[in-house]
């Protein structure tokens, strides 16, 4: 389920900058940011209390 999960992020990034090489005025004005969390803080132990 992951690997769907990051090809379908990797598809979707994709389409975001080719629409940005279609339109060079957005694309000179656009900062792209990519960030993720993989979850280690969530409900791991002694996190909660």
């Amino acid at each position: 389920m992951l690997g769907l999960f990051q090809s379908n992020m990797d598809a979707k990034i994709g389409q975001i900058l080719d629409a940005l090489d279609g339109n060079p005025a957005l694309k000179e004005n656009t900062i792209v940011v990519f960030t993720s969390n993989h979850g280690d803080m969530q409900g791991g132990p002694s996190v909660n209390g």
